[in-house]
């Protein structure tokens, strides 16, 4: 029964790090593009 919950914890952990790398690197994205349409939008309003 240890053995299982053990495997239970390393697999939620595993998802919960591959979740919050994905979330991460998907807000830097996110920022980049908007940074970048800021930057153009500045452009135009000048």
């Amino acid at each position: 029964m240890a053995i299982y919950w053990h495997v239970v914890l390393v697999y939620v952990v595993g998802w919960y790090q591959s979740s919050v790398h994905l979330l991460t690197s998907l807000g830097s994205v996110i920022l980049t593009t908007h940074e970048k349409h800021g930057g153009v939008l500045e452009k135009f309003s000048l």
